[in-house]
């Protein structure tokens, strides 16, 4: 026997009937109980279906778009991740002056160190150049580039993320961005050819189905001829 709605406990399936009205909302926010001396914060990813009355100046100021990463803020990102300290200059000559002997660990770790600021906007520069021009991984022919004509696009979060697993690998993110920024768009790629696959097999579905509604109807016009 099925559960009348109204009767059914919110909890039973983890999330409540919201009980705020546009209206509650707008008191909460500048109405005769709003708190003062508080910054309001709202996100969206609709933002044309705000209402007016909530969009509007003195209740939310300042919009800002978040858009997908551009060229120059994924070398932005890049150097705010592995920024050059004047001291590594220092440490670097004080290391020559002493003939120091390293291993060949301490080598590594010393390859990976960003030497110099011209150094930081080289490695920057190849790791925006990997991302939003990598040089393809496999040939791809013209009618394939037809099939899936989606764009290539990636958010700071996502730039973000790949960069928190090289933290103390400056140069192999740089290196290794092109042959990431490949895997993404293959999957984007594969991601946009199931779903025009979907979509043509649902209007061959459709197509099949009012195929066969007009052979019903001739076989009944040609019974009531009969």
């Amino acid at each position: 026997m099925a559960k009348n709605q109204d009767t059914v406990d919110p909890g039973e399936y983890g999330l409540a009937r919201s009980t705020v009205t546009l209206s509650g909302l707008l008191n909460a926010i500048d109405g005769v109980s709003s708190q003062e001396d508080c910054i309001l914060f709202a996100t969206t990813n609709h933002p044309d279906r705000l209402d007016s009355a909530l969009s509007r100046p003195g209740r939310l100021n300042v919009q800002l778009s978040f858009e997908d990463a551009t060229f120059d803020q994924a070398k932005a990102l890049y150097e705010h991740f592995f920024p050059f300290s004047q001291s590594a200059e220092s440490d670097e000559s004080s290391l020559n002056s002493k003939n120091s002997i390293l291993d060949e660990k301490e080598n590594s770790k010393m390859n990976e160190t960003i030497q110099s600021q011209d150094d930081l906007d080289k490695l920057s520069t190849e790791f925006a150049n990997g991302i939003f021009n990598p040089t393809p991984s496999l040939p791809v022919s013209g009618e394939e580039e037809q099939d899936c004509p989606a764009e290539f696009s990636i958010s700071m979060a996502g730039l973000q993320g790949y960069l928190l697993t090289y933290k103390k690998q400056p140069r192999l993110a740089a290196s290794n961005a092109a042959h990431w920024s490949n895997e993404i768009r293959k999957q984007m790629k594969e991601k946009e050819q199931k779903r025009m696959a979907k979509r043509a097999e649902g209007r061959k579905v459709l197509k099949d189905s009012l195929h066969g509604t007009d052979t019903k109807v001739d076989d009944f016009k040609n019974e009531v001829a009969k």
